[in-house]
């Protein structure tokens, strides 16, 4: 009896420790759901400070880096504990001599395409050597002698592949480099084939278990025969392109392959990696890229490669690395490749017990990227975003940027800019913040001891930067004026010439506005202006600095502007219907009077297209404008116009290529044969 009394009494005793240590349980949970928010936390994703490039090792290495991305990405302030674990080969064509029609001493002087570096190339639509022009549009790639009283088509090259995208080139000596867009489908062994008639991965899981693939399709013809081109190297990559510069014989270019497939599938077993193919063109077949050239950084939720490739043009010899964090931005100086990328104010803490992502300024990722070897050689970062490349430039081993700061806090949205300036370890020794509260960068330029910002919200400061002492910048109180610059070239070291929109006092957009300004004393002064078109009016060179002519030689520059006008309909009703784009390559001159003020005048308006207005296609398609020798040349997508500079730009004559598809497109609005001149 005694026996079962102490057993009773050894159970009591059992219970209420455990009792106790349920009561204890839930004390603590309740205390750390009451409590936790006030836990130190540490931030886990990139901070700047002595990160390095780590190298993957296994393809499992890739699955389980990825998932910890998505761990990261999708982390929540309520969330509870989250453990983070054209294708084919082309024929060669016979030997032959070289044409002396390329050689440098025959060659007419000539314009380039707008670069931001002396001496380093950019690709465009447009190339060319003085001889000959290269051009690549919507039908493909057609060739053009330079003859003194004619323009010749040397050779048409339709890339049907290319039909939805234009692509761009870099021309080096006697080899034309094509880079263009395409979307294909590939079988399960790697190879482009036809597409099934019905494929029904198409719906529902098409961005995990579909075979088509966006890739990037860079070809290298030699072109010492323009009527001849022979493909010698095909260089294939999964992704997107983002640009391409030249260096000497080196070729660089940077493209962008997002991983959809591991982003969008929760059961997804296989990270995908970036694919390529390097060949002659024959036996195409993608292949992963090698994982001894994949690099990433710890805690970056990003799911963008970003590929970055050097081709020796003399060779033909192809290298590439591929580093996480989407390159934005490409800035690319003497020495260096600098890829931007914006952390759209988000950081991620951890304690062990949760995470937080919070919400505030957003920042820029430097990475620094040596030309020779294409290795890391930097990382920076710096508060806000970048524009675009104009808002980067390295002078003297220092990178100064140009940046907008974005942030949400209590008081709500706010919004101011930046300059800073980074040394040759990328990090901050000058800068200047809190400029311009409540506008936005529109447009940058560096240049030496020197730089510009234009800002806007219904004004248009532009403010002069002092970079001569690199850890002390300072800055103008601004010239404030209706109107806001999108794009700024310097012409010398007196004038720079802005081009962007015309507003009014309450920032309404009234026509394209060209402006010079006076750069001399401590603040900018406008010297003259003229205003293009109305509310309407665009141009490309707004943001696409290449489509902007630029010519001292001849003291001239030049971009083309689409207006509207008004078309009369049959009852005499006018609508916005009734309007429709018309476009004009404008050609201004800039001189200076006899008191020595500058002052711009419209030298030449040369008409786009064809006068009948019922065909959207003309006025968006790109055009370029090239200087060579006295002659202006505006180059379309299936037209190429000549006019003697001499004799106030007058019509020469013109040629015609693509016609077959220019018919089909043009049905209602055929290429006039009349040519309009100033």
């Amino acid at each position: 009896m005694a026996t079962q009394k102490k057993d009773l009494s050894d159970g009591k005793k059992l219970a209420r420790v455990l009792l106790i240590i349920l009561l204890v349980a839930v004390f603590i949970v309740i205390t750390f759901f009451l409590f936790r928010q006030f836990l130190p936390m540490k931030e886990v994703t990139y901070t700047g400070d002595g990160y390095q490039a780590i190298q993957f090792s296994t393809k499992q290495e890739v699955n389980s880096f990825f998932s910890s991305l998505r761990a990261l990405d999708s982390a929540r302030s309520s969330s509870l504990v989250d453990w983070m674990p054209m294708l084919g080969a082309q024929k060669s064509a016979p030997q032959m001599e070289m044409d002396s029609a390329n050689d440098a001493g025959s060659r007419p002087s000539h314009s380039t395409t707008n670069v931001q570096v002396e001496g380093i190339d950019e690709s465009d639509i447009v190339k060319t050597n003085g001889r000959y022009i290269y051009k690549l549009g919507y039908g493909g790639l057609v060739i053009l002698e330079v003859q003194d009283n004619d323009l010749v088509v040397k050779k048409e090259v339709k890339l049907l592949n290319n039909r939805y995208s234009v692509g761009e080139m870099i021309l080096y000596g006697n080899k034309l480099i094509i880079s263009c867009d395409s979307y294909m489908y590939f079988g399960e062994d790697g190879k482009p084939t036809d597409a099934p008639s019905y494929d029904e991965t198409y719906y529902g899981s098409y961005y995990i278990n579909s075979n088509y693939k966006s890739i990037v399709d860079t070809r290298i013809y030699n072109i010492a025969d323009p009527g001849n081109p022979i493909l010698e190297k095909q260089i294939i990559y999964t992704g997107s392109r983002v640009d391409m510069r030249l260096k000497g014989s080196d070729l660089y270019f940077i493209f962008n392959y997002y991983n959809y497939r591991y982003y969008y599938a929760d059961d997804a077993k296989d990270a995908s990696l970036p694919e390529m193919y390097i060949g002659n063109g024959e036996n195409v077949k993608l292949e992963e890229m090698p994982l001894d050239k994949i690099y990433y950084f710890d805690g970056i939720p990003y799911y963008t490669y970003s590929i970055v490739g050097k081709i020796d043009l003399e060779t033909n010899e192809v290298s590439s690395v591929s580093y996480f964090g989407s390159g934005e931005n490409v800035y690319m100086s003497h020495n260096y490749l600098y890829l931007a990328s914006t952390d759209s104010g988000k950081s991620v803490f951890y304690n062990g017990l949760r995470r937080e992502v919070t919400y505030s300024k957003n920042y820029s990722r430097i990475l620094r990227i040596e030309l020779e070897n294409l290795k890391l050689a930097g990382i920076g970062k710096v508060e806000g975003y970048i524009l675009n490349k104009y808002s980067m430039d390295e002078y003297n081993s220092y990178l100064r940027l140009a940046t907008t700061t974005s942030e949400y806090s209590e008081s709500g949205f706010n919004q101011y800019n930046n300059i800073f300036v980074l040394n040759a370890d990328l990090e901050t020794v000058g800068k200047i913040t809190n400029i311009a509260p409540g506008e936005r960068i529109y447009s940058a330029r560096f240049d030496k001891e020197e730089g510009a910002i234009v800002t806007f919200r219904q004004v248009d400061p532009l403010y002069k930067v002092n970079l001569s002492d690199p850890t002390n910048p300072t800055i103008s109180d601004g010239l404030k004026k209706d109107g806001v610059a999108y794009y700024l070239h310097k012409i010398n070291d007196k004038y720079t010439v802005g081009v962007g929109m015309n507003t009014d006092s309450t920032g309404r957009s009234n026509g394209i506005e060209v402006v010079l300004y006076n750069m001399e004393g401590a603040e900018a002064v406008i010297s003259h202006k003229l205003v293009i078109g109305e509310g309407w009016a665009s141009a490309e060179a707004l943001y696409n600095p290449h489509a902007f002519l630029i010519d001292l030689e001849h003291n001239i520059f030049g971009f083309d502007i689409s207006s509207p006008v008004e078309i009369q309909q049959q009852d005499g009703v006018t609508t916005y219907y009734t309007y429709r784009e018309v476009r004009d390559f404008f050609v201004f001159s800039f001189y200076e009077d006899e008191e020595g003020t500058g002052k711009i005048k419209v030298a030449a308006k040369l008409r786009i297209g064809g006068d009948n207005y019922n065909n959207y296609y003309y006025y968006y398609t790109p055009v370029r404008g090239i200087r060579i020798g006295e002659k202006i040349y505006v180059i379309e997508d299936f037209q190429t116009k000549v006019y003697d500079m001499a004799d106030e730009y007058n019509f020469l004559y013109k040629a015609s290529y693509f016609n077959d598809l220019n018919n089909e497109l043009n049905q209602e609005d055929p290429v006039v044969s009349e040519e309009p001149g100033v």
